[in-house]
């Protein structure tokens, strides 16, 4: 965590001086922005103005973490990402057998859903997403799809919060189509829910931030990847990290991603 304190100082998303929006995917992902929204509040005794975090994976209910009080008590400081505000559990109630149901009966329901039972055996999905994807990527992008609308909401949310906010002048856009910001985007792509998520977060924000009148071009986004050696190596670690690498590449390709 040390390392990608550094990194992201380095790119101002401590130094509340640019809107920041650090999003965390998967569990990897949501536990480092806890820690860097733990920092904020070790280091400033609050989130600085024009940073938001989000975190999106599976597990029920987000991790708690500690960072030295700032205050310079012996103390711990001890917080978390707050549900609902910025944590969004995705996949909540999703039954498979229910779904696979609901996707053949209702042709209105979500098209990425339905692509993705097309890809299964027999086209139904084979298991719950109430213990966790257990290192699936596609019950990550299951489970995502699913809770879009959660997604969609937490999104605008926290970029129509970060562009109604009034920042000093030297931080203030110049371009007359809206005001720009800085999105960092963490996670593993050796993980289930993190590496199959992280491209379609991004379209996400890109998609609200048109529609909120805000800059994608003059905007700045940056990704924060753990890779396989962070873990113990396991065959599906592996798998996972060279399909979401060729996902990277198909996406910048198509300039999807920056």
């Amino acid at each position: 965590m040390a390392a990608l304190d550094r990194r992201l100082a380095d790119e101002g998303v401590l130094n509340g001086g640019r809107r920041t929006l650090a999003i965390g995917a998967g569990g990897s992902g949501v536990l480092a922005v806890a820690h860097l929204k733990a920092l904020h509040l070790s280091r400033f005794g609050q989130v600085r103005p024009g940073t938001r975090f989000l975190g999106f994976d599976v597990m029920e209910r987000p991790p708690r973490v500690t960072a030295p009080n700032g205050t310079g008590t012996a103390d711990a400081l001890s917080t978390r990402l707050e549900p609902g505000i910025e944590y969004c559990r995705l996949g909540d109630d999703c039954d498979p057998t229910r779904l696979s149901y609901l996707l053949r009966a209702n042709r209105e329901l979500n098209p990425q859903l339905r692509r993705l039972l097309e890809r299964q055996p027999d086209g139904r999905f084979t298991k719950s997403l109430q213990t966790g994807t257990e290192g699936e990527r596609l019950y990550g992008l299951v489970a995502f799809y699913w809770s879009l609308g959660d997604v969609r909401r937490m999104i605008r949310g926290a970029l129509r919060a970060m562009n109604n906010l009034r920042l000093p002048e030297e931080y203030r856009s110049t371009n007359a189509a809206g005001v720009h910001v800085q999105v960092v985007i963490v996670a593993s792509i050796a993980g289930g829910v993190g590496s199959s998520i992280t491209l379609p977060l991004c379209g996400e924000v890109k998609r609200a931030m048109d529609s909120l009148g805000m800059d994608v071009n003059q905007s700045t986004f940056i990704g924060v990847c753990f890779t396989p050696d962070c873990f113990p190596e396991t065959t599906l670690r592996l798998s996972n990290a060279r399909e979401t690498l060729n996902d990277f590449n198909v996406a910048q390709k198509e300039a999807v991603i920056p």
